[in-house]
């Protein structure tokens, strides 16, 4: 008989259910230490970049102009 029941027509037991406004709620009551956690390894992250890693790789360019005059050839004297 169990079988005949779809799996959207089954009760769901109240341990499956997620209940967003109490997600909110937890999220509203740490939101300070959230910010620190946050705040403390972007800083962290930073100093890192920064201060402490070596870079790996580095470029460098050399731009050179040719400020000659090109020299057109005239194709009908050629011929």
């Amino acid at each position: 008989m169990n079988a005949n029941i779809s799996k959207a027509e089954r009760a769901v037991p109240e341990d499956d259910v997620i209940d967003l406004g109490q997600i909110l709620v937890t999220l509203r009551a740490g939101w300070k230490v959230i910010a620190g956690a946050v705040g403390a390894t972007s800083l962290a992250g930073l100093v890192y970049a920064y201060a402490v890693a070596t870079p790996i790789y580095t470029a460098s360019a050399t731009v050179v102009l040719d400020t000659r005059k090109p020299q057109v050839v005239d194709l009908q004297g050629m011929l």
